[in-house]
């Protein structure tokens, strides 16, 4: 496999099936059906799963790292609680939802605990407000 064309002093241009391999896309059923410049195009707009798993993996070890999700949480546990739907899908898909849903779960509470927490402060500063105004008429 020639890489440096010596005659011109550079190096060749990676064919499609390189870029895709590059891309960690499993090649060894692919057949070219469109141009190279066509594949080039698609292969440089496409996503693997295995780099939607590595992204999913740093998101879930930040979430872990700041506190916001579990550390005894595992993968096997967040895969169980995503839906049937989920699981016969693509599996970054499946992964990323599995890790979606506990979020989501948890935003809710957090809005709840937030309207409640509103009410209180509300009152809290009614009761402050009233006690200031009751100062002043006995005064």
């Amino acid at each position: 496999m020639k890489i440096l064309d010596k005659k011109r002093y550079r190096v060749r241009k990676l064919t499609p099936t390189e870029y895709g391999r590059l891309q960690a896309f499993p090649m060894e059923h692919w057949e070219q059906v469109v141009s190279d410049s066509q594949a080039y195009k698609q292969f440089g707009n496409a996503v693997t799963t295995t780099v939607a798993t590595g992204v999913a993996e740093s998101i879930t070890d930040f979430l872990s790292h700041v506190g916001i999700l579990k550390e005894d949480t595992t993968m096997e546990e967040m895969n169980k609680a995503t839906s049937a739907q989920a699981q016969t899908e693509n599996p970054a898909i499946a992964q990323i939802t599995a890790i979606l849903q506990p979020k989501k779960e948890r935003l809710t509470e957090l809005m709840n605990e937030e309207s409640q927490l509103r009410t209180e402060v509300e009152a809290l500063e009614l009761a402050i407000s009233t006690i200031q105004n009751g100062g002043k008429e006995n005064a």
